[in-house]
Order: C-alpha cells, then sequence, then structure tokens
C-alpha cells in the first residue's frame, strides 16, 4: 500500500531516518579522466532522471521550488522521468547544448556521466511505517540509452562503472552509483554538434528510499575555437562522500600564467545535495600558502554549495526538460571561480586542489572539472567574464523558470512573478530573460504568456486578436511550452521602448522581454551603446509638451506621432497595421539618428497641432500621440 504524500507520520519516519544515517568515507579514489591544453573552454549539459510525483504533478512537470522551505528527496514520492513517448525506455530527459557559431569549434572530447541511489527497483512504506522493498529486484545500470541531436532513434551505451556500493555496508541501505562512457567519436560523427541530447534507461530506486531517490546524467564537452585563449582542462572522476575529514582533489600538470589575471572555471556532479540541508562545502586553494578558500555564489551559498540543482555562470540552466529548478539530489554545474588579485590561485601556480567537507548535509561527488587560462598569445583580447550589465539598468537573466498560465503553476505565483517584473520596472531596472533555441530565429520577443497546452495559447492569441492585438507564438522544442509574444523585433532599444510603453499603450497587462539566440556579448554590447536605454529618445520639450528637433532637407511644421522606430521592418509592420485600422500614417526619418517617426497628421502651427491631437480621429487610435515640432526654429 502506498503511503498517503500528506502522511504526516510518514514524514516524521523518513526524517528520522536521514538524521540517523550517514554516508562512507570516500570509497573510490579521484583519477584523471581527461587531460589536455586547447584553445577553447569546457561546456557542461545535465538533467536529473526522477522527480517527485503527487497529485497536482506528474515526474515530467518540473519542480521548481527552490528555497529553504521546499521539501527533501527522501519525503516525496519519486518516479522516472520519461518524456519521450518511446515504448523502449523507462527513463528519459533532455538537455541542449548551444553555442555560437559552432561550425568555428571543433569537439576533442566529450565525457557521459550518470549516478543514482539504486538498492532496488522500487520502495515503499508497509503498515508498520518501516522501509521495505516493493520490487527487491536489481538491474544491470551501466548500459543506457541516448539520442544525439537531430536523429530519431537511440543508440545504446555501456559504460565504466565508477563504484557501485550495494556490498558497501556504511552505504547499501541507500546504494549509490556512478558510471562513466566516452561518447567523443559519437559526437564528433554529427555535422553539428548542437541541440538537443537526450539520454534514456537510467536506473534508479522508484519509489521510497533511506536517505532518499536521486540521480541523473552530466556531458562534459570541450572544444577548440581558433579565436579562443588556450586552456589546461582537466576533469577527474571517483567517488568521495563528504564529512568533517576533507577529501581532496589534486588538479597539477599546469603552469598558471606569470603576469595577469588567472582566470579559473570549476565543474562538479554530485549525489545527494539537498536545499535546506546546509554545511556541505567545496573549497579551493592554489597559493603558496596553501590557504583554501570556500567558493559560492548567489544561487550556491558557501555553507550549502551542494543544494539540488544544475547551474551555469552563476545562473540556473533551464535549457532543458524537465526544467526544475529543484533537482532533488542531483548536483551539476559550470562556475567561473572568483579569483581577486589572484589571491586564491596565484600566478605561477603549478596545482589547484579542490576540498569537500561538511559539517551537516551528505553529498556525494563523482566527477570534477577545471578549466585554467594559460599565457596569453601577443595582443589576443581578453575574453569578457560578462554576469550583468551595470552601465545602463539592464539585467540580463536566464529564466529561473517558465511562466505558466494554464495552471501548471499555481495562479497565484503567475501573478506574483508578475507582479515582481512591473516593480523591477518601476524601480528602472528592466530583466531581459534570455534563452536559446537551436535553429530559431535570433530576436527580442514580448511574451504576453505560456502555456503547457497549445490549445490555450491558440484561444489566447484569439482573444487577443479581439482586442485588436496581433499575436503569435513558437514551441520551444527543448521543453514543448508554447511561447505567446505580441511583438518581436531585432533591436534592444525598440524592446524596451516597447516594454516601457506598454507597446504604446495597446497591451495593459504584463510583458516579459525574451532574448532568444541573442549571445550574452551582443546584450551587453546592445546595452552600453545605449546611454538612454530606458528612455525614449530625449528631445527638447516646449511649454506645451512639444517635443522639439531639427531635420534637414524635411519640411517644417508640427507633427503628430503614433510611434518611433529603428528597425525598417518594424516601421513597414505598425504602419500597415494602423492602414488597416482605417488610418493613414506616413513617416518622418531623422538621418541623425535613424530613427522612423511614424505620424498620423502634420499641422501648420503649434494651436492646430493642439487641436489635432485632442479630436476624435486621433483619439480613435487608442495609443499614446505626441507632437513633434520638426524646423520651427523660433521654437528651438
Amino acid at each position: 500500500m502506498k503511503p498517503k504524500a500528506t502522511s504526516k507520520t510518514y514524514y516524521t519516519f523518513i526524517s528520522l531516518i536521514f538524521l540517523t544515517s550517514s554516508f562512507a568515507q570516500p570509497s573510490t579514489p579521484f583519477k584523471t579522466r581527461y587531460q589536455g591544453v586547447v584553445k577553447g573552454e569546457m561546456i557542461v549539459i545535465a538533467n536529473n532522471i526522477v522527480n517527485r510525483e503527487d497529485t497536482n504533478n506528474t515526474s515530467n512537470d518540473g519542480y521548481y521550488n527552490h528555497s529553504s522551505s521546499s521539501r527533501k528527496n527522501d519525503e516525496w514520492n519519486m518516479k522516472y522521468i520519461d518524456i519521450d513517448n518511446d515504448k523502449t525506455t523507462f527513463s528519459s530527459s533532455s538537455a541542449e547544448l548551444f553555442f555560437e557559431k559552432p561550425e568555428n569549434k571543433k569537439i576533442v572530447y566529450a565525457g557521459l556521466y550518470w549516478a543514482a541511489t539504486y538498492k532496488y527497483n522500487e520502495g515503499t512504506v508497509n503498515e508498520k511505517q518501516k522501509l521495505v522493498a516493493k520490487d527487491p529486484s536489481r538491474e544491470a545500470f551501466n548500459t543506457i540509452k541516448i539520442k544525439l541531436p537531430n536523429s530519431q532513434s537511440y543508440s545504446d551505451i555501456t559504460g565504466e562503472i565508477i563504484y557501485d556500493a550495494i556490498e558497501d555496508k556504511e552505504q547499501k541501505e541507500s546504494a549509490p552509483y556512478a558510471v562513466y562512457a566516452d561518447i567523443t567519436q559519437d559526437v564528433q560523427s554529427l555535422t553539428n554538434p548542437t541541440g538537443v541530447y537526450t539520454v534514456a534507461n537510467i536506473r534508479a530506486t522508484q519509489g521510497i528510499l533511506r536517505e532518499g531517490v536521486a540521480g541523473g546524467w552530466t556531458i562534459v564537452f570541450v572544444f577548440e575555437e581558433e579565436s579562443k585563449s588556450q586552456k589546461a582542462i582537466i576533469t577527474k572522476d571517483g567517488f568521495a562522500t563528504s564529512s568533517t575529514a576533507p577529501t581532496d582533489i589534486v588538479f597539477d600538470g599546469f603552469e598558471a600564467p606569470g603576469q595577469g589575471n588567472v582566470k579559473t572555471k570549476i565543474a562538479c556532479a554530485a549525489l545527494e545535495g539537498d536545499i535546506n540541508e546546509t554545511g556541505d562545502q567545496l573549497f579551493l586553494s592554489g597559493n603558496k600558502t596553501n590557504t583554501f578558500t570556500p567558493l559560492e555564489n548567489s544561487i550556491r551559498k558557501n555553507n550549502n554549495f551542494f543544494n539540488s540543482c544544475i547551474t551555469t555562470s552563476g545562473q540556473y540552466y533551464i535549457d532543458r526538460y524537465p526544467n526544475s529548478k529543484n533537482t532533488l539530489g542531483y548536483d551539476t554545474f559550470l562556475e567561473s571561480v572568483t579569483n581577486t588579485k589572484n589571491s586564491l590561485i596565484e600566478n605561477g601556480s603549478k596545482e589547484v586542489t579542490a576540498r569537500l567537507i561538511s559539517t551537516g548535509d551528505k553529498t556525494a561527488v563523482f566527477w570534477v572539472g577545471l578549466s585554467i587560462e594559460l599565457a596569453k598569445e601577443p595582443n589576443q583580447p581578453e575574453e569578457p567574464e560578462i554576469i550583468q550589465n551595470n552601465k545602463s539598468k539592464i539585467k540580463f537573466v536566464t529564466p529561473e523558470s517558465v511562466l505558466l498560465a494554464d495552471g501548471f503553476q499555481s495562479a497565484s505565483e503567475f501573478n506574483r512573478r508578475k507582479n515582481y517584473s512591473e516593480i523591477r520596472a518601476n524601480k528602472e531596472q528592466i530583466e531581459i530573460q534570455t534563452i536559446t533555441i537551436s535553429g530559431h530565429p535570433s530576436a527580442y520577443y514580448m511574451i504576453a504568456n505560456i502555456y503547457k497546452s497549445e490549445e490555450k495559447a491558440r484561444a489566447f492569441i484569439d482573444y487577443l486578436k479581439e482586442e485588436k492585438i496581433r499575436a503569435s507564438y513558437f514551441i520551444n522544442p527543448l521543453n514543448n511550452y508554447n511561447y505567446v509574444y505580441v511583438e518581436n523585433v531585432s533591436s534592444q532599444k525598440e524592446a524596451l521602448q516597447m516594454y516601457k510603453s506598454k507597446l504604446n499603450n495597446r497591451y495593459k497587462e504584463s510583458l516579459q522581454i525574451l532574448a532568444v539566440n541573442k549571445n550574452r556579448e551582443s546584450l551587453i554590447a546592445e546595452a552600453n551603446a545605449l546611454e538612454t536605454a530606458l528612455e525614449a529618445p530625449k528631445e527638447e520639450k516646449s511649454p506645451f509638451d512639444i517635443k522639439v528637433v531639427s531635420i534637414p532637407n524635411e519640411p517644417k511644421g508640427y507633427y503628430i506621432i503614433a510611434n518611433v522606430f529603428e528597425i525598417e521592418e518594424n516601421t513597414t509592420k505598425f504602419v500597415n497595421e494602423l492602414k488597416t485600422k482605417g488610418f493613414n500614417p506616413k513617416i518622418l526619418l531623422n538621418p541623425a539618428t535613424k530613427y522612423k517617426y511614424v505620424y498620423l497628421m502634420k499641422a501648420e502651427n503649434e494651436l492646430e497641432a493642439i487641436s489635432m491631437k485632442a479630436s476624435k480621429k486621433i483619439k480613435a487610435y487608442q495609443g499614446k500621440t505626441w507632437i513633434l515640432s520638426v524646423n520651427n526654429k523660433e521654437k528651438q
């Protein structure tokens, strides 16, 4: 009999089990799996393979609560994620590899890891509230399936077992394992290695298990690119469980540059880190004094570094399906190391040590990677390390989770997040969400809603059309969600203007800017070029709130402006839309700024313009209009 998910007795019992059990000390020493010097970088994708199931959610539905109030994996009935509708698989999840200009990159190494807690196929709690096996069998777990980008079928992969705890008396109650497979040749055989990778048939215990059910997979890629700086990249695997006695993993066989900033990235994959269990830490040292510094960022705290999530560059990695924010006991990350004034890793360092310590949460690490930039070649430009743009009032973020409007997340959560966006806008800081979708047109999309159901997305579009708002949608093939947007533009400036004006007062609800396939360097460059990115073009105002501008070779007058654009395509689109509504709009071009002013009427003098602006004909437009005084010298 399966216990109810809301059983107070059940929660108390499982919690007591967790508190009175522990992992053993390291079981398999770490050894070097890959080591090389490349002009390139290391990149990581990952996903979990088991997830909670309850009355409101299936295991394929993402779990987004990544706070100290969230429940742990030993407090859920855990089931396989299985997204592929393929009868030959019992578990499957996916993640997308994306980078700019794949034609300039060459994959030189790809390593696949999978790990899980697997004592038996399924566990439950009996009538006496004791953990028992519901299905006591335990299958071979070193052969799985992988579907590569643009492939219609799976390939079988048999890996090398790094560790299996089934015979370890200290860990046999949860019986974690870890497996490795070299898939370099498989990836190199692809014309384009970017796209969605789906990994299937990873085995884990389902239901209930002492210390909790957890599992997932991680792929590390090393690529070469001529324009990149030279780096030493080293990966190691083994199996170590954190405790108060430190576990050290040593990286050597390189020499950090003798001068300048020592830039380093560290990556890792682990089981059993919990968001609401603290004490687990990851330290790093690469200095002569052998001083260890705890790592941390905005998501991973220095006393809770392993906390059930998948992150890259200090942000949640969401280009995967399902894209749970809380992965319930499976951790993977690739993070830049903060090395201010080379205090952590010194110039000329020949060794870096990663140290695992825990005074509370039990974490099992099975893979660690290090990328350290070597001396630059002459005249090689610095690679930008972009986290946030501070010059303008814009913040670029990877979405923490998608905002669904059809009940996939609660209505209160959806509205709370929408209100949050409004608050941020009022504080003059606008968030531009970023996402990558292979093969999708690059643009800034004004997202009105996101639906799990295509039928509901189409119904919402029909509603918008009734409100005279043109809308469309696209499907993200990674998570199959339907993104309804009311405008898409290629210019960040126009996107910001549309956001601030709510499509020139045509759309009253909340909007979100979603930058699709816009690399961070270009996002920052655009924002830095816009000194007044959150404002309309600055033009002097008259006492009658009339904007004044000089435009050579244009007839002087007073123009009733409906909108301003920079991109020709968007100007034409707006003009055609006005024509369908019975207006006769015209375009005024300012060659100095490249702005295209779409105007509804033109007056000879100021009073006539004010009268026109108040007329029924202009008010029928329903959007915001203003008066632009052109070449009227007496007013300038």
